[in-house]
């Protein structure tokens, strides 16, 4: 039974052989949780298991809209954060400098950069940061903070960085080259040439291939050791990365308003027309459903693995992030209205934070679910998951009820259930 509202009353409470609960308690709750109910021969009258329903309660009361921690930093963030492999660190950028945050908030380190880069800062998978520094410069950090190594190119770097499956960094430069780096020691496995500067983030496939346009609207595709594998003039202009599917399809969002899907091979697989133009890359869900934000169409769409739309949700702002997916199938997505949504699978509305500030591109999702989100006002918000939310209260308040929250206390003239009163009719 799913307990939505406004009130149910006059439910009689009975529970194994223990008296104490007899009685009639009105109930007025509003929970969005299945619990389990009995059968009851008086149909006004069923009955509940108390266990699963406090539990239930107790889920309840801490929704993942429900911010976690803010960190606040020196300056304004204006690029997303992102995460080590394993979730406990958070890696944040105020273009300044490059915070390491820890997963309850905490601030573990900081580098100072020597100018200002707007880099989104990437980790590694064995927890190395990297981020561009002084317009020729990209530097390593060791998960304590220290540095590993950095790399001067003879061009300045015109994307952020992308990391493959061994770890290798990837990073396009103005000489018209993408570069593959080793990532023990920053020197150069080897150089790709493009016909003309790679400005957006490369992206790399599960097999090691590296998928990325230029800014003449040509796709390439280069092989992990870096061979040119294909080439092929986009038929709408590019202004933005492209993504890579699971089964290795890329996807290349466009200005014509189309975005394209690309077979491993290089050939077209299927277009879907959005109706808007698109300059942010789509994210793909568990079950390959895809996710794009539009540029000037104010709503968010899900598109199948085939390319149909699946369903739109409208966006209050000109500009929408591109979305991303949580370990539950959430979509969660910002605008320039200041508004944060998270989304159900189906398309309809889960939730929306409204903020004062813009907000700093898409949001990042962690490998234990963990939501976090960096703003123009200097700070990034957690959106943790309710089992973290639990476990954080756990720590903070350890000789609160709420530490179990199946606990059932008897009083004289109520019951408590997960930390809510029921109090007995008289």
């Amino acid at each position: 039974m799913s307990i939505d509202p406004a009130g149910m009353s006059n439910l009689s409470k009975v529970a194994g052989t223990t008296g104490g609960f007899m009685g009639e308690y009105n109930v007025k709750m509003s929970v969005n949780d299945t619990v389990s109910i009995g059968k009851n021969e008086d149909p006004g009258k069923q009955t509940l298991d108390l266990e699963k329903m406090g539990r239930a309660l107790f889920k309840s009361r801490r929704t993942s809209s429900d911010v976690e921690w803010i960190f606040t930093a020196d300056k304004s963030f204006s690029v997303p954060p992102t995460t080590s492999p394993d979730g406990k660190k958070i890696f944040a950028s105020d273009g300044y400098r490059l915070y390491c945050i820890d997963r309850d908030g905490n601030e573990k380190w900081r580098k100072e950069m020597d100018s200002w880069s707007c880099s989104i800062p990437i980790c590694g998978p064995d927890g190395s940061a990297y981020m561009w520094d002084k317009d020729k410069q990209l530097r390593s950090f060791r998960p304590d903070g220290s540095q590993k190594w950095k790399h001067d190119f003879d061009k300045s770097i015109q994307s952020s960085p992308a990391v493959g499956p061994d770890g290798t960094v990837y990073i396009c430069t103005q000489d018209r080259k993408l570069n593959a780096l080793n990532p023990k020691d920053g020197s150069v496995k080897w150089t790709g040439d493009m016909d003309f500067s790679g400005s957006p983030r490369p992206a790399v496939a599960k097999d090691g291939t590296i998928a990325l346009v230029d800014d003449q609207d040509t796709i390439y595709k280069f092989d992990k050791d870096g061979k040119m594998l294909w080439k092929k003039k986009s038929p709408g202009k590019l202004n933005g990365p492209v993504s890579v599917g699971e089964d290795g399809t890329i996807y290349v969002p466009s200005e014509d308003e189309n975005l394209y899907a690309y077979n491993p091979d290089g050939s077209l697989k299927w277009k879907y027309n959005a109706g808007h133009p698109l300059r942010k890359p789509p994210t793909e869900g568990a079950d390959g459903t895809l996710y794009i934000g539009t540029f000037t169409g104010e709503s968010v769409h899900a598109v199948t693995p085939d390319g149909k739309m699946k369903w739109e949700f409208p966006v209050g702002d000109l500009q929408v992030s591109a979305p991303v997916v949580g370990k539950d199938g959430t979509v969660y997505v910002s605008g320039y209205d200041q508004i944060f949504y998270a989304l159900n699978p189906d398309g309809t509305e889960k939730w929306r934070k409204h903020f004062d500030v813009r907000l700093s591109g898409p949001p990042m999702v962690g490998p234990d679910g963990g939501v976090y989100l960096a703003t123009f006002d200097k700070k990034v918000y957690s959106f943790g998951t309710i089992e973290r939310q639990a476990e954080s209260a756990a720590k903070t308040q350890p000789d609160k009820e709420e530490k179990d929250p199946g606990k059932i206390e008897i009083l004289e003239k109520s019951v408590i259930i997960g930390g809510v009163e029921l109090k007995k009719n008289k």
